[in-house]
């Protein structure tokens, strides 16, 4: 199923969701249920994702003012132009060395299939802008999905952690629904497991 497609249908039933936010220490789940019953999506927003964007453009305008006077005081023979552009090239590889707080959000399409979704971008560009250009979308169809399962894992300090993951067919890996960050609530987990469950073998 094309991935314009996907889109097109959610943007004609947009209106008709019912939203529902979770809150949580650091991110916020944003369920989103069509009353039509075909499509189910779900968002992470880091928690404090706008406070994270600010600081990230306030390092980088710093970054780019200190760049300018260092370029200015010890190259004096530089024209003002190639300061400008010293400059503006400093500023260009700034936003793209730091990006912005990953997005990560996934849609339940009925008898089809699933859409796994990732949006960082550019720091000076706003989110809608960013999910315009800068949004990566898989699709992964009903029958190539093989069972959607939470998976334990380890991090430092042998810190034991829950994910929600598809198991592909074919596929060496599994695939994360929510790679922005690894979720450590497994009730919320159970929960969304199980409506994904339901949805996917229901007709």
């Amino acid at each position: 199923m094309d991935t314009d497609m996907i889109d097109n249908m959610k943007v004609k039933e947009t209106n008709q969701a019912e939203l529902t936010t979770i809150e949580r220490k650091n991110y916020t789940l944003y369920v989103s249920k069509f009353k039509s019953g075909r499509c189910l999506q779900f968002l992470i927003l880091p928690k404090n994702y706008h406070l994270k964007l600010l600081i990230n453009n306030v390092v980088i305008i710093l970054i780019t003012y200190l760049s300018y006077i260092c370029l200015k005081n010890n190259y004096k023979q530089l024209s003002h132009i190639t300061l400008l552009i010293g400059t503006f090239c400093v500023f260009a590889l700034s936003n793209i060395v730091s990006t912005p707080p990953e997005v990560n959000s996934f849609m339940v399409l009925k008898n089809y299939g699933i859409q796994v979704s990732s949006v960082k971008g550019i720091n000076i560009f706003p989110y809608k802008l960013n999910e315009k250009y800068f949004k990566k979308n898989e699709f992964y169809s009903e029958n190539t999905i093989v069972d959607i399962i939470i998976n334990e894992g380890f991090k430092k300090g042998f810190q034991v952690v829950f994910y929600l993951a598809l198991i592909i067919r074919g596929a060496k890996n599994l695939t994360l629904l929510l790679h922005v960050c690894i979720l450590r609530y497994l009730i919320l987990l159970l929960r969304l497991s199980i409506i994904l469950t339901f949805i996917m073998i229901s007709n």
